[in-house]
């Protein structure tokens, strides 16, 4: 097996539009033994996207906000902030249109979607020796105890006080993540095909902008040129 370097780039954002902390981790594997296996040497996660439900709580400065997030089969999010029982932002990436759509301020505007690295495919995969295992009893990922189906959890930390927990089986789903000024933590999940419309509802006015929009993409960055791979 070639030893190439692999870097992972995941931006985890403690929230969605609006809040101005976000971490950046940075995943190294830095060449294993010939002896070792890439399913040894990296946890990987599902081909196929898990479509799924999950509630989320971030708190910030002492304020927090309460999310509900949707994914379809096919990468599909719709990301509402919910205030009072009212949703106040809404945030979809349309995969299978390559659209953005965003909710904000009673008005719903359209972008197109920012490049994709695989077509928006899965593609995180941690290194074993970056993460540490976390129990499912564990605290903080209580939100998860009602998902019918086995799960595990691997946490990185990053230098300073920021920590981040991933989910492998759910795409490598962020649980939980904290820094020295926020925490992020997913207080329900739900298995299963969203009912929910990925598009604005029919009829309303749209405002069509020409800049992407939308979340980033994971990126892989190898350390040798294409020709070494």
């Amino acid at each position: 097996m070639s030893r190439r370097r692999l870097t992972i780039i995941a931006v985890i954002a403690t929230g969605v539009a609006g809040l101005c902390t976000a971490a950046v981790i940075a995943l190294t594997g830095r060449g294993f033994g010939s002896g070792t296996s890439a399913e040894e040497a990296y946890i990987t996660q599902p081909k196929a996207w898990v479509p799924l439900t999950v509630e989320y709580e971030v708190r910030h400065a002492g304020t927090g906000m309460r999310y509900v997030e949707h994914r379809a089969s096919d990468g599909s999010t719709r990301v509402t902030r919910v205030d009072g029982g009212q949703e106040v932002e809404i945030q979809i990436d349309n995969l299978s249109t390559g659209r953005y759509y965003l909710f904000r301020g009673g008005r719903w505007r359209e972008h197109p979607q920012r490049p994709r690295r695989d077509q928006g495919r899965p593609s995180m995969v941690l290194d074993r020796r970056t993460v540490t295992p976390v129990p499912a009893d564990d605290p903080r990922v209580a939100g998860f105890a009602e998902v019918p189906m086995a799960l595990s959890f691997y946490e990185f930390r990053a230098p300073g006080s920021a920590s981040v927990i991933f989910c492998p089986e759910l795409n490598m789903l962020r649980a939980w993540s904290a820094d020295q000024e926020s925490e992020y933590r997913v207080t329900r999940v739900e298995i299963g095909e969203p009912t929910v419309s990925f598009e604005p509802p029919a009829g309303v006015p749209v405002e069509v902008r020409n800049e992407p929009g939308g979340r980033g993409s994971i990126a892989e960055l190898p350390s040798r040129s294409r020709g070494d791979r």
